[in-house]
């Protein structure tokens, strides 16, 4: 949905032929005068502090911890603050510039009602922004350290990486060239039999990480990968056949800034979920996904027409999965896009208004990007149960979690969620401390 068709929606019936083309044609002329974004603001999934404190890293040797990152984060909270507010005062414009160009009468006047309305909607969230007190909390250093991260044990052996049975399954049956495995970083993957013998007791369980994260965890910065929640499964009685993980993109933080919803992201994503399902013989898999990694999911779950201008045009990547999803966590997920890409702009991969993050100019997904308007027509084709984990002080998802009004990590339509309010809960210890919640969500069905 562009803006002309957005405002058109909340004009209804009510618009006659002629009004209608001269409301567009002032449409038009309002949007030209919006001022462009100045401020370049990739907080879309850490981007710009990670890559800030990689290149501070680069003079010492031990490279950048994730405090630092955290730290960087932080610093930009009221640039995110301005941003939202940035997204209520240019809509207010173009509204106000749209009802002065539109002849007095019936329709004039229910532009107007329309325009107050949204007046008194952004009114209310600038009030909740001003008050971040989770952030303003971690601005003074009262946050606590990220999770160490540790290696992966299964009845006292240190486990890591795709088993040889899974590889071997693999290659034989047509997936060698998606490399699940990524031999080439550190913590690529996790999951499969270690021999023939190895019993499928449970459902198994899928994680899928965000921007520049990995499968596992090797204490780089920012990349924590899924090690306790794997680690909580095992010692609960998971095996490591029931549990599994690989890396979609380049799991680097200088790159970041470059990962959107790509057919490559898509498709390997969607692939993986297909071949857990085939190596198991499982009727039905859980999914649990982390911050870039819901809206890859979702989509990778729903299936269906895409389009990537760098990878051909449209493609398809087929039926929903709906059917062969029991449980889909969602934690910190962007779902309605990111107030912070709106500064960094729509032409920002990440962030932009194809297959990025961008939020749009006003409630209800008017200007969103073309893959969120996807994404989001139609809801619950995660799976049988949908739950998502979010805060109000994650510092990616920003102040609230909020984005025009919408908490922007709620999945439509889900079955539940689970909500932080304060410290140390912001994006990644939104992953790495809940995994006691994750499981009663794939073994329970209930948010805790």
């Amino acid at each position: 949905m562009n803006v002309k068709e957005g405002i058109g929606q909340l004009v209804g019936q009510k618009a006659k032929a002629p009004l209608a083309t001269e409301m567009t044609t002032a449409i038009d002329q309002q949007l030209t005068k919006v001022p462009s974004p100045s401020m370049t603001m990739d907080s879309c999934n850490f981007s710009g502090a990670a890559r800030k404190a990689a290149k501070k890293a680069e003079s010492v040797q031990a490279g950048p911890t994730a405090m630092d990152i955290e730290s960087d984060l932080l610093a930009n909270n009221r640039m995110a603050i301005a941003s939202e507010l940035e997204l209520f005062n240019n809509l207010r414009g173009s509204l106000d510039g749209v009802v002065e160009a539109i002849p007095a009468g019936p329709l004039g006047e229910y532009l107007v009602a329309q325009s107050e309305m949204i007046r008194a909607m952004g009114d209310g969230v600038v009030d909740k922004l001003k008050k971040p007190t989770g952030f303003e909390q971690a601005l003074k250093g009262k946050i606590e350290q990220p999770v160490a991260v540790k290696g992966i044990t299964f009845q006292g052996q240190p486990m890591s990486g795709l088993s040889d049975h899974f590889r071997t399954w693999l290659d034989a049956h047509g997936y060698s060239s998606q490399a699940f495995a990524r031999d080439d970083l550190p913590g690529g993957s996790f999951g499969g039999r270690l021999g023939d013998q190895d019993p499928i007791a449970h459902e198994p369980v899928i994680f899928i990480h965000g921007n520049s994260d990995k499968a596992m965890g090797t204490g780089t910065a920012g990349q924590s990968g899924w090690n306790n929640s794997i680690q909580y499964f095992l010692d609960r009685g998971y095996q490591p056949s029931e549990l599994y993980a690989t890396t979609w993109g380049p799991a680097d933080a200088h790159k970041a800034g470059d990962q959107y919803h790509s057919k490559e992201n898509l498709s390997q994503v969607r692939s993986f979920i297909e071949a857990v399902l085939e190596y198991t013989g499982a009727d039905h898999v859980n999914v649990v996904s982390h911050s870039m990694g819901v809206t890859l999911s979702r989509k990778a779950i729903k299936g269906g027409m895409g389009w990537d201008g760098l990878a051909g045009g449209y493609y398809d990547l087929g039926r929903p999965l709906t059917d062969k999803v029991d449980t889909f966590v969602g934690i910190a997920g962007a779902n309605q896009g990111l107030a912070s890409c709106f500064k960094a702009g729509p032409t920002n991969p990440t962030s932009g208004i194809t297959n990025g993050f961008y939020p749009g100019i006003a409630p209800g997904g008017i200007g969103q990007s073309w893959f969120l308007q996807n994404l989001n027509t139609g809801d619950h084709f995660e799976g049988n149960h949908v739950f998502s984990i979010w805060s109000t002080v994650d510092e990616i998802c920003g102040p609230g979690n909020l984005v025009f009004g919408a908490h922007t990590s709620e999945i439509p339509g889900q079955d539940g969620e689970k909500v932080f309010k304060r410290y140390p809960y912001g994006h990644f210890n939104l992953k790495d401390r809940t995994a006691a919640i994750q499981f009663d969500m794939i073994t329970k069905h209930r948010a805790g």
